[in-house]
């Protein structure tokens, strides 16, 4: 599951083309700026994601940088198989996995080990038929870093300016 951000830099790009020896100082600070904005938006997933019975949904939250400035694209990334069900929910007629269920039992429900199994069924059936509510982190993630990652690139230009004189 991957979420990411298009951010039109052509301004930057154009002020770039009129001097061509600053374009190394303006892909500097174009990356900069996407890992930045990236990192930004990969603390507010991580805050939103559920911690789950061992974490492992938040740890697999990363950033990735494909290509290099002036053409390249950033994600944040999320790299567990669950990633999209638990970001979007899950519509009922469809179970999950009962090791993962019964994983969650024994270290959520203090049941005797005995009647793990049988519990684990109960849950799976339930979500089979209801369905379960997405925990919407990237989405929220997106609303809450919005703001300060259009801070950060409207800056841009003012920094590569500033070294430039």
């Amino acid at each position: 599951m991957a979420f990411d951000i298009t951010v039109d830099v052509s301004e930057i790009l154009a002020f770039a083309a009129e001097l061509t020896s600053a374009q190394p100082l303006v892909n500097a600070e174009v990356l900069d700026a996407m890992d930045a904005s990236l990192n930004i938006w990969k603390q507010f997933a991580v805050a939103e994601t559920p911690v789950g019975v061992t974490g492992d949904a938040r740890r697999s939250i990363d950033n990735v940088i494909h290509g290099q400035p002036p053409i390249f694209r950033g994600e944040t990334v999320m790299g567990v198989l669950y990633g999209l069900p638990l970001e979007r929910g899950r519509k009922p007629g469809k179970w999950p996995p009962r090791d993962a269920i019964a994983l969650w039992v024994r270290r959520k429900l203090s049941v005797p080990e005995k009647e793990v199994d049988s519990v684990a069924f109960l849950i799976q059936r339930a979500i089979g038929q209801r369905g379960t509510k997405g925990a919407a982190m990237f989405y929220k993630a997106s609303e809450r870093g919005a703001l300060p990652i259009m801070r950060i690139w409207e800056e841009v230009p003012g920094r590569v300016l500033a070294q430039l004189i």
